[in-house]
């Protein structure tokens, strides 16, 4: 199937308002050749479909097995990406992304399209395990636009969490020389975004400097329970002042968030993570689902759009609002019965539902599962960027379930003169 939507005049002078003028290039999309014959838009009508009968409709695609060309016209004809801004309020609120990476290069080619905008910056981290092929198809990607970058070091990357918080953190260093952008959402490599870069910028906005970042108590065999914690003995503080003799308090959550430009400015100005992260680096599992939660947590750390361990030490958590994934241990079970590592694999079967999720992306989207379900989310949300009749962010989404998240209304309350933690209500009432 080959694709090409033509940009046709609004109806509403409200949005085309809202929208630049394509000129002589026309936004176009085109599936993978594979996925040319699925009937996607059917899979998307939950009365059309069987459960069983979708398991059965599945793509799977081994992506790094394909022959294509990476050069920058070959990418360019593969996928559309914008040259200017698709609304005034986009230009003003540009993102930024710092992705993990290790394989499935055409999936992530594919997910940088989805989501590009040339006022954005994305960097990638590469796993020092990947292929060379998978490597120079990345360096490739990057030398095709002056806002995609590639962090100069790799690092080891597994499963466990080693060294995934330091990839991150090698892309927020490149990332925060540009002083434009908002947000920064860290990401992994099979997360797919399921919001249009309108609707991220909507949602960004709402949460008004609030960090969304997971929010657990730790279980303390993830850490070295021998190793001083104190803020002196990790130098936590540039400010040595501030180096007392007080236990950092740990918070578990998970490695994927969003984080506000104020807060990662704060992380490199303000905080010394060396000895941090490499003592938090030496344990078996779930290693990289620590160092964020917990500076984010952690009231004494003061880390900008932060939340409180008030709510957490009185059994509140939250799920983020970030990435969503549904785990085995999940009320309704999985919809493709399939699982990587706990969390349920993402094909056809979800996308009847997908779009009611209030998340900005979805996890787990593996190829060799099931990559057709993934081409047809893609269209989806194309259309839903590129129609001239798409409805705008604030009437796509439900305001408030980012409003009322509870992190950001905490940060919302805590900026009145008259707020005290001791008396916020930390139950979730969205």
């Amino acid at each position: 199937m080959h694709f090409v939507y033509h940009h046709k005049a609004s109806t509403s002078s409200r949005r085309s308002s809202n929208l630049n003028v394509f000129g002589s290039e026309k936004p176009f999309f085109h599936r993978i050749p594979e996925a040319s014959d699925l009937p996607c838009e059917s899979y998307f009508d939950k009365n059309r479909w069987s459960l069983w009968g979708l398991l059965d409709k599945r793509l799977p695609m081994k992506l790094d097995a394909l022959v294509f060309d990476v050069s920058c016209d070959s990418i360019r004809k593969r996928h559309y990406f914008p040259k200017e801004p698709l609304s005034h309020q986009e230009a003003k609120f540009p993102l930024a992304f710092a992705r993990n990476v290790y394989k499935d290069y055409q999936f992530i080619e594919a997910e940088l399209a989805a989501i590009y905008a040339p006022q954005n910056l994305y960097c990638y981290s590469i796993d020092s395990d990947a292929n060379k092929k998978f490597k120079s198809r990345m360096h490739a990607l990057s030398n095709c636009f002056d806002n995609v970058f590639i962090a100069p070091k790799e690092f080891s990357l597994n499963s466990d969490g080693h060294d995934m918080d330091l990839a991150h953190l090698a892309c927020l260093e490149i990332l925060r020389k540009d002083k434009s952008w908002k947000y920064v959402a860290l990401l992994q490599n099979h997360d797919a975004v399921i919001k249009t870069n309108g609707e991220l910028v909507q949602i960004y906005t709402w949460f008004n400097g609030s960090n969304d970042v997971g929010t657990e108590q730790l279980q303390y065999h993830l850490i070295n329970t021998s190793i001083d914690w104190s803020f002196k003995a990790l130098n936590l503080f540039k400010d040595s002042s501030k180096n007392t003799n007080q236990n950092i308090t740990f918070t578990k959550g998970y490695n994927h968030c969003s984080l506000s430009r104020a807060a990662v400015d704060y992380i490199f100005d303000e905080l010394n993570l060396a000895t941090l992260v490499n003592n938090l680096n030496t344990k078996t599992y779930g290693i990289d689902e620590i160092l964020i939660p917990t500076l984010n947590a952690d009231d004494s750390v003061g880390l900008p759009g932060g939340f409180t361990r008030k709510c957490l030490d009185s059994g509140t958590s939250y799920h983020i609002l970030t990435r969503n994934e549904i785990w085995n241990s999940a009320k309704g079970g999985c919809p493709s019965w399939r699982y990587r590592h706990s969390v349920c694999l993402i094909g056809v079967a979800f996308l009847s539902k997908i779009e009611t999720w209030p998340a900005m992306f979805a996890n787990k989207v593996y190829p060799k599962f099931d990559y057709g379900g993934y081409e047809c989310m893609r269209e989806r949300l194309f259309n839903r960027t590129y129609s001239a009749n798409r409805l705008l962010p604030t009437e796509f989404l439900k305001e408030e379930s980012y409003t009322m998240h509870l992190p950001v209304r905490y940060n919302r309350e805590r900026q009145k003169s008259s707020f005290s933690v001791d008396t916020f209500n930390c139950n979730n009432v969205n």
